[in-house]
């Protein structure tokens, strides 16, 4: 694991680059790898991704990065998450994406990602700015368009009705989807599920279960990352 920093706006943004241990410090076009980027969730880090990239990187041989959002973390503060806003975050994420590509070991025309309830809800909307071939939401989240700019506060509220800006990017979404969903999930509803999908019918659906949003067993956290494994194989 490397720990690396980059700039999202005004914003200093610290993130984990997880590299194949069987990969020269340096590839040509033709040896470069497939490049998969970890989202986490709401007053989340990203220390709950960095044993999934690990193995993910070593598994897939694939380039991995997990980072944390603004205001997340051991750098973030509860004052400073108050005042950050789902568009701050969006591009938090973007420009993660693009430390991701920027690594020369990575091929820019396979990037995956991969994340979770409002990390999910941002993955969403990176389609709209950044190019992703698969994409794996897990619980994901809704907020409303009206609400985009708009502080998220100590304890936002998932929406269950989607936003347009969200369906566009469902529907505009041309690359592999999967959806995962809790089967007792407490924070998002199985509505929020349905929206997800009514907006990409030809996404894949799997359900993991007797979960809660939070995955508390070890054959929860097995299972998603066995999903893990298989979905990105391949990219």
């Amino acid at each position: 694991m490397e720990s690396i920093v980059f700039q999202a706006e005004d914003r200093q943004i610290s993130g984990s680059i997880f590299i194949p241990d069987d990969l020269p410090p340096s590839a040509e076009s033709s040896g470069k790898r497939p490049g998969l980027l970890f989202v986490h969730g709401f007053r989340s880090d990203q220390r709950g991704y960095q044993v999934r990239a690990e193995i993910a990187a070593r598994e897939l041989r694939t380039v991995c990065l997990t980072f944390d959002l603004s205001g997340h973390g051991t750098h973030g503060s509860a004052a400073d998450l108050q005042s950050l806003t789902p568009r701050n975050h969006v591009a938090d994420v973007a420009a993660a994406y693009d430390a991701l590509v920027r690594n020369p070991l990575v091929d820019g025309s396979r990037i995956g990602v991969c994340a979770a309830s409002y990390g999910a809800y941002l993955a969403t909307l990176l389609t709209r700015h950044r190019m992703v071939s698969r994409l794996l939401l897990r619980a994901p989240a809704m907020r409303e368009d009206g609400e985009y700019d708009a502080p998220l506060g100590a304890a936002p509220n998932w929406h269950i009705n989607s936003s347009s800006m969200l369906t566009e990017s469902l529907k505009a979404f041309d690359g592999e989807i999967l959806i995962l969903e809790s089967a007792l999930d407490e924070v998002i509803p199985h509505s929020a599920i349905q929206a997800y999908l009514d907006a990409c019918p030809r996404a894949r659906h799997a359900i993991i279960p007797e979960a809660t949003h939070k995955l508390t067993k070890p054959e929860q956290e097995e299972r998603f990352l066995r999903e893990i494994l298989t979905f990105f194989s391949g990219l």
